[in-house]
């Protein structure tokens, strides 16, 4: 049976080190550690009070070789305690994130959790209480059992806040954050953060060990007896482990990650991926058929004399190379595979796209950030200008179709901790419901009666995909507004 906590021990600390730069993913290791603590060391401290039958054979063996362990259980009981320590101070290292450059109030929430440590602590309490309240010793039996009461309702309500204020701050962020990035990570975080805290409460608070809980034992009261289940051994560390494992897997895997992707999107996805090797060879054929015709063309030049035949066949060139600059810049699209990535300036790149989009005098475009500002990616640059003058683009064309009397694009940049946001809006079209599911699919336009590639959205969402990033968009009859999250170089 201990094999399993072994096991679930060596699973968390090779998933630790995996995501160990991730403080808010530290703050829930301490949370999984502390269990795993708290579960050897319950087991411990029970086997020093139990004269049960035990239902399995694995149950009776462990209970035995616990019970040659020589330790006080007094020493159990503190380290009990530090071991309830660790698992709530996972809620300073959380804050600690969330008010990163307040000294003060990293110090005032890490108090309760001290005085915790310090009235459960056996003997340390004993002695202050005596001291302070004991000044008749013929009343000592009432001065402790006042001071158990309290200690048993501070500690109570000491596991109960430092339990409740990260949930709290979690949903919090997932209702605000504008990032679904973010917003997508903090709601896998809470499943796991729920998760830990219903097996800590359970098992260590009101179920399997409650009798031995802080909240329950007196400042000297060392339990003769312990009302437990015949299974308690096997159950908790079964418990323990799955829930672990459980855990792990969510960090992992992400499973809430998914949770955009439109239905008819994914079931069409192998289809897009046949369509697009196919269109990309398609264009490849033609454009080396434009390439021979071209060659043709300035050969036939130099045997004929005839002023208007040269006047045809030097419009047949200007037409052919248009065309080949057609191909070239929708090929372009589909080179996203083996891109170079170094450190970038995501600000300069927006900039030089929107200085060198072609803008008519009636539309106004809007710079709602500091162009001055640093803000470095790990990324393309030539393929996230790419990406900004599609969407530019994509907004120019939709504010010409539009009859409003003011036209604007509007570009915003927001720092977001580990994230940079970019919002491209205009007050153009609203794009219909029945399009926005598949406005990333590839080859599907908007713009049925114009020649568009209908990859160009598609082109972006890949880009965005291959930096580690995300887009989504709203489109409202007032206006639109396209975001983009991509990770910084902290």
């Amino acid at each position: 049976m201990l094999f399993c906590l072994v096991f679930a021990f060596i699973v968390l600390s090779i998933s630790f080190f995996w995501f160990k730069k991730e403080i808010y993913l530290n703050a829930l290791y301490l949370k999984l550690y502390g269990i795993i603590a708290l579960t050897v060391v319950s087991l411990l401290f029970i086997s020093k009070f139990t004269n049960y039958q035990f239902l399995f054979d694995a149950d009776f063996d462990l209970y035995l070789q616990l019970q040659h362990i020589k330790v006080h259980p007094y020493i159990i009981r503190n380290v009990q305690t530090i071991c309830h320590t660790l698992y709530l101070s996972s809620t300073i290292l959380f804050l600690s994130r969330y008010y990163k450059n307040s000294v003060t109030k990293k110090l005032l929430i890490s108090l309760p959790l001290i005085l915790f440590l310090i009235v459960n602590t056996s003997y340390t309490a004993d002695e202050i209480s005596f001291q302070i309240f004991s000044l008749d010793p013929q009343n000592q039996q009432n001065v402790f059992w006042i001071v158990d009461m309290l200690v048993s309702r501070l500690t109570f309500v000491i596991v109960v806040v430092y339990v409740l204020i990260p949930l709290i701050l979690i949903v919090k962020k997932i209702i605000n954050t504008p990032n679904v990035i973010k917003r997508n990570f903090f709601t896998s975080y809470l499943v796991c953060m729920i998760l830990t805290d219903i097996l800590y409460f359970s098992m260590f608070i009101f179920g399997l060990f409650q009798d031995i809980s802080p909240h329950r034992l007196g400042l000297n009261n060392i339990p003769s007896n312990v009302s437990i289940y015949g299974n308690i051994f096997t159950s908790s560390i079964l418990l323990t482990t799955v829930s672990v494992i459980i855990t792990i897997l969510i960090i992992v895997f992400k499973p809430f990650k998914a949770k955009k992707l439109n239905i008819e999107y994914a079931s069409t996805k192998h289809f897009q991926k046949f369509q697009y090797d196919n269109y990309y060879t398609t264009l490849h054929m033609l454009k080396n058929t434009l390439l021979c015709v071209y060659k043709y063309i300035e050969v036939s030049e130099k045997h004929i004399d005839n002023p208007k035949a040269l006047t045809g066949l030097t419009c047949a060139k200007a037409q052919i190379n248009e065309q080949l600059e057609n191909y070239n810049n929708i090929m372009a699209h589909f080179k996203t595979k083996n891109l170079k990535f170094a450190p970038v300036n995501v600000i300069e790149i927006i900039n030089n796209s929107i200085n060198n989009a072609e803008i008519e005098n009636t539309i106004k475009i809007k710079k709602d950030y500091d162009p001055e500002m640093v803000i470095n990616i790990m990324g393309n640059s030539a393929s996230i200008d790419q990406v900004c003058k599609n969407i530019i683009q994509n907004a120019l064309n939709s504010l010409k179709l539009s009859t409003k009397d003011h036209k604007e694009i509007s570009v915003s940049i927001i720092d977001d901790e580990d994230y940079v946001v970019i919002g491209f809006t205009n007050n153009g079209n609203c794009i219909p419901k029945e399009h926005q599911k598949f406005l990333f699919n590839l080859f599907f336009s908007t713009h049925a009666n114009e020649f568009c590639s209908g990859i160009g959205l598609y082109y972006v969402k890949e880009i965005v995909t291959r930096h580690n990033g995300d887009i989504w968009f709203k489109s409202t009859p007032e206006q639109t507004t396209f975001t983009i999250a991509l990770p910084v170089i902290n």
